[in-house]
């Protein structure tokens, strides 16, 4: 005959189900028992006279304290109703000791103790972590790309509302925009006090075309052949110089052309 010690007082029973969450099938009893001890269905029990104003709580206050397994006022009623079922209606007092009934705790239809409520399957989850031990359950689930995934998601509706997490986007949104307008900003600022490649490059070809005209003078004298290479060097350069002055799409395929017999892809 198993035998349980009720608290003396109301805070006491309820701290120690806090204290001991953990609640499996052959414990069933032991916290039916220290519910009916604190809690009050109305219009059931030898003494339903007493009010929660005498420290007893209703289901839904019990469930209110959000301790793991009890969150719900149906589930608090379930443990206090089969204890008053099992006693003749009779609800425990408070710092008596009180015998526990022999038989197994009962099953129920609405899946109470199996997977087919909220409760009941993270009590399974309990038997099963009781079983095989917490390291070797943490392994599978991890094992298990889908229930890593939701148990992320899960963690993350936990830790902000949608509506919280729809103002990160937008704030990372704004955030992007303003940032890629500061560094348009910064690049069309630096430009203004740097060269472009392509003004390096003429700088250096201005360069040379000075010398050029300078070896001109100082040497006048031209062949046939050397004034014919020097026109064709001039032609490609006045082509050469009309590209540069068109925007990225404005060649034609004439120009293109050219620039593939140079030896410069576009």
């Amino acid at each position: 005959m198993a035998t349980l010690k009720l608290q003396r007082t109301a805070k006491g029973v309820i701290d120690s189900i806090a204290e001991d969450s953990e609640w499996l099938t052959d414990r069933q009893w032991k916290l039916a028992a220290k519910l009916a001890a604190v809690v009050r269905l109305p219009g059931s029990g030898s003494h339903n006279k007493q009010k929660p104003a005498t420290g007893f709580l209703t289901c839904d206050e019990f469930a209110a304290r959000g301790i793991r397994g009890l969150r719900k006022g149906d589930t608090v009623r379930l443990y206090v109703q089969r204890w008053l079922d099992a006693n003749d209606g009779e609800y425990p007092e408070l710092g008596k000791t009180v015998v526990l009934p022999d038989d197994e705790w009962p099953p129920t239809r609405t899946g109470t103790d199996g997977y087919e409520s909220d409760e009941g399957l993270r009590r399974t989850i309990d038997r099963i972590v009781d079983k095989h031990g917490a390291a070797t359950i943490a392994s599978a689930i991890v094992d298990n790309r889908e229930l890593v995934g939701q148990v992320g998601q899960e963690q993350l509706n936990r830790a902000i509302t949608p509506e919280q997490r729809r103002d990160l986007v937008d704030k990372g949104r704004r955030s992007s925009e303003q940032l890629e307008q500061e560094v348009r900003g910064s690049h069309a600022a630096l430009a203004d006090h740097t060269h472009h490649e392509v003004e390096l490059e003429l700088m250096s070809v201005e360069s040379g075309m000075r010398r050029a005209v300078a070896k001109k003078e100082q040497y006048p004298y031209f062949s046939e052949a050397q004034r014919a290479r020097t026109e064709e060097a001039l032609q490609r350069i006045g082509m050469l110089m009309a590209i540069l002055r068109k925007d990225a799409g404005g060649m034609s395929d004439e120009d293109r052309a050219f620039l593939d017999g140079l030896g410069i892809t576009t």
